[in-house]
């Protein structure tokens, strides 16, 4: 198997991740597409031989679609798989980030007019600057995107 973007960021999971995947691809939300959610799980039953390389592209490709391995719909396929996966590590990455989210949800209530909302989790987050005991650089990062 020649090496893929969703080969890559694969084999960089461990299968628990990979299996906590199956959670983003099952979601309505970030996923409409069944070819995909049917590839996911052939990936995953059959985790170990796709990351040694061992499933070929048309292997992959028959365990979604019947009949002639067509190389346009494959490369379409594994695209949208692509899509999810990069989706997938920035949401992690996402979720360890709270001053970042915090910034966000307080430009998502001042761009709606939410100004009461706005007063209180602005209250709560300088009150949480206030007494953070680690005032490394990202502390300083961080309030200062907050008060400009």
């Amino acid at each position: 198997m020649k090496e893929t973007k969703i080969h890559e960021i694969i084999s960089s999971m461990t299968k628990s991740e990979f299996e906590d995947f199956a959670d983003f691809v099952n979601s309505p939300y970030f996923n409409k597409t069944r070819s995909v959610k049917k590839l996911y799980k052939y990936i995953l039953k059959n985790y170990d031989k796709f990351v040694e390389g061992k499933l070929t592209n048309e292997k992959l490709y028959g365990a979604v679609y019947p009949g002639k391995f067509k190389e346009k719909k494959y490369w379409k396929l594994t695209s949208g798989l692509a899509v999810l996966l990069d989706s997938f590590l920035i949401q992690n990455e996402f979720r360890k980030e709270t001053n970042f989210r915090n910034n966000l949800l307080l430009e998502a209530y001042r761009v709606r007019g939410i100004e009461r909302q706005f007063r209180i989790f602005s209250n709560s987050v300088i009150r949480y600057f206030e007494e953070e005991f680690n005032r490394g650089i990202s502390y300083f990062q961080n309030r200062t995107h907050f008060y400009y």
